[in-house]
This record gives C-alpha cells, sequence and structure tokens, in this order.
C-alpha cells in the first residue's frame, strides 16, 4: 500500500510517497522550471528508524508542523534538503538528503520556453488592462463629477424659481384680498379708484412675472452653456489621453539604445547587429533586444564568449583576426537557441566541439583559418549529431 503527499514551500512544489521499502521524492522549482526527484531507501538516511518512521519524519518537516523545519539549497545539479525535527521536545533528528536535478528533454525544454513566454504575456496583458482600468476609472469618476454639478445647479435653480413663483403668488393673494376688503367697504365712492387699483395690480404681476421669466431664461441658458463647455472639456480630455496612449505606444515601439561606448543607437527592434569593436560593447544592454537574430564581431577581441547572453539569437559570426585573442567558446551555454555558427581566421582557438551544451540547437558550423582546432574530431562529432560541418 503506498501513500501520497503534496506540499508547498517557497517557490518548490513537492510531491512525496512511500510504497514498501523506499520513499520517493519530487520537487519542481516554479520559477526556473527545473526537477528534481530521487528513491530514497533506509541507507540514504543513516538514522536508526524504520523507513515508515522516516517517511513521517519527511512529511512533518514539509508540513512545517511544530518542532519541524526544512532547510533547502541548490549546488549545481544537487539539492540537498536538511531535515531537522524535535519530538517532545527532547528528542532530535537532524539529517540531510541529496537529489539530483532530472534532465529536460527536447519537449521540455520547448514546454519550459512556452510557458516562460505565456508568463511574459500574461504580465503584459495584466498591466494593459490595470492601465486600461485606471484610465476608465478615472473618466468615469470626471464624468459622475459634472453630472453631480448639473443636477446640484439645476435642482437650485429650480428651488430659486419655486421660491420666487410662491413669493408672487402670496403678494399677488395679499393685494387682491386688500384690494376685495377695500372695495367691499367702499364699493360705491371708489369704484373708479379700485378700477385703477386693479390695474395697477395687473401691471405690477405682470412685470414681475416678466421679470422671472426673464431670470429663469438667463439661468437656463447660463446651465446650458456651462454643461455644453463641460462635455466639450471631457471630450478634449478623452482625446488627449487617447492621443497621449497612441504615442506611448509608438514611443516603446521605435525606441532606441546605445549599445556602445561612443554612444552608437539601434533600434530595440532590429534583428541583426555588426560590430567591429566588441571591447567597447555594453553587454548589459544587449540582453534588451529581443528580436536579436545575427551578431557579427569582426574581429572578436574577447578572450571568449562568457558576456554573451542572447537567449534568442540564431546566427553567430566570430572573425579572429588572425590573432589569438580570442581562445575558448566557453558561454556559448548563454545562447540556447543557437542554429549556425561561423569561425574565421582565429588561430588562438583549439576546441569546439567539447565546450558546446549537451542540449544544444546548432545546426551547422563553418570552419575557416583555424589552425588550432581538430577537424578530425569535430568532423566525427558533426556526423553524429547531425549537424553541417562547413570547411574552407
Amino acid at each position: 500500500m503506498s501513500t501520497t503527499d503534496a506540499f508547498i514551500i517557497k517557490h518548490y512544489t513537492i510531491l512525496t510517497s512511500f510504497s514498501h521499502r523506499s520513499i520517493y521524492i519530487k520537487l519542481t522549482d516554479t520559477i526556473g522550471y527545473i526537477h528534481y526527484e530521487a528513491y530514497l531507501d533506509s541507507s540514504d538516511f543513516h538514522i536508526a528508524l524504520p523507513i515508515e518512521s522516516v517517511y513521517q519524519l519527511i512529511t512533518n518537516c514539509f508540513a512545517e508542523d511544530t518542532g519541524y523545519n526544512v532547510n533547502i539549497s541548490v549546488s549545481g545539479k544537487t539539492m540537498t534538503i536538511r531535515f531537522h525535527a524535535q519530538i517532545n521536545g527532547f528528542i532530535m533528528f537532524d539529517f540531510p538528503v541529496h537529489i539530483k536535478e532530472k534532465l529536460i528533454t527536447t519537449d521540455g525544454q520547448l514546454t519550459l520556453s512556452f510557458n516562460r513566454i505565456e508568463e511574459r504575456q500574461l504580465q503584459v496583458e495584466r498591466k494593459t488592462d490595470k492601465l486600461v482600468e485606471d484610465v476608465n476609472i478615472s473618466l468615469k469618476n470626471v464624468v459622475d463629477e459634472y453630472r453631480k454639478v448639473y443636477a446640484d445647479t439645476q435642482n437650485e435653480v429650480e428651488t430659486r424659481c419655486n421660491n420666487v413663483q410662491a413669493i408672487v403668488d402670496e403678494r399677488c393673494n395679499n393685494v387682491q384680498a386688500i384690494v376685495d376688503e377695500r372695495c367691499a367697504n367702499i364699493e360705491v365712492s371708489i369704484n373708479k379708484w379700485c378700477a385703477d387699483v386693479q390695474a395697477i395690480v395687473d401691471i405690477r404681476c405682470n412685470n414681475v412675472q416678466a421679470i422671472v421669466d426673464t431670470r429663469c431664461n438667463n439661468v437656463q441658458a447660463i446651465v446650458d452653456e456651462q454643461c455644453a463647455n463641460t462635455i466639450l472639456h471631457l471630450e478634449n480630455t478623452i482625446n488627449n489621453l487617447e492621443s497621449r496612449i497612441k504615442k506611448l505606444e509608438s514611443l516603446i515601439l521605435n525606441s532606441e539604445i546605445d549599445i556602445r561606448m561612443n554612444t552608437t543607437f539601434v533600434s530595440l527592434s532590429t534583428t541583426s547587429i555588426t560590430t567591429p569593436a566588441d571591447n567597447y560593447l555594453k553587454f548589459d544592454k544587449l540582453y534588451l533586444f529581443e528580436n536579436l537574430q545575427q551578431l557579427h564581431f569582426i574581429p572578436i577581441t574577447l578572450c571568449d564568449l562568457s558576456k554573451c547572453h542572447f537567449p534568442h539569437l540564431k546566427e553567430l559570426y566570430l572573425d579572429g583576426g588572425g590573432k589569438t585573442h580570442f581562445r575558448s567558446l566557453l558561454g556559448i551555454s548563454g545562447m540556447p537557441n543557437l542554429e549556425h555558427i561561423s569561425i574565421i581566421n582565429a588561430p588562438g582557438l583549439t576546441a569546439v566541439n567539447t565546450i558546446l551544451p549537451p542540449n544544444h540547437k546548432i545546426k551547422s558550423i563553418h570552419v575557416k583559418d583555424c589552425p588550432g582546432i581538430n577537424m578530425d574530431g569535430l568532423s566525427i562529432y558533426c556526423r553524429v549529431n547531425h549537424i553541417q560541418l562547413v570547411k574552407t
């Protein structure tokens, strides 16, 4: 009967299982997508406990229970896991386990590359979505604020008009009551006077009504003009933001970077660079050229390629210039997608195939005027690995 457990510690996912006399441990680095796994028996732990108890100690340490902890370190292609357990406050166990890195096949390497590309794409999409969301929120806040101002202004205008109308109605009613009362008391003697008063009252009421209408129309015109200006300003703001976003996108696509000490600028979108003086190159900036496919050193004055890290490079041209400065291909592992390499007039170079990494993608090698290279050994290596060798 087998037991399987899973854990997560820092950036590692851990899978363990116990079956009969062996313990299986597998760790995956979720940052570098590197796998470490091993089958262990009781002789690998050097402690006087049954293997079932050892497995219980290991799972408790991975679970980081009270009194249990684990320390993970990597050296080269070997991972060291040190388990520390304190039981009941006085029984101590401290033992290490060494696990080798699991080699990744070509398909696995391709899957790893796709995972990294997808991760970068997701980061860019998240940043873009966040920027769009922030712009939308800002625009919504501006629109809501102006709508609120418009609504408050409209309500204030309506309130003032209602108050004025109420005052006018009240005053008209009061005047009418006074006139009616006086007319009733002296109706016979002052009919003409009452008629005159009534006429005066009507004129005043009409004047007041005209003034109120004029003021209401003026206020309405002012409100309409402010709303129109607000909407126009908002539209101009939106157009300005859209123009800035387009300019920003254009600047990113057409941006350049200086890669040489003499401030030569090269577009970030370039796919090929030829340099006649590599000792003045800014190697710390070359990695920014994500579309770089071809790199020509004419001549190369470096002693090796340890400063060169170009993950997307496919073609490399090295001209030694007839001098012995360039002596080794050490560092070519920093170009994992390299397919074609040309080595011209480099008498100081003595080895090629012994330096190439085991999982390279090289399809052709061109060698000319390099007397230090063992061409027989290189020919055998190329035939075995199906690489086209051109000797001139």
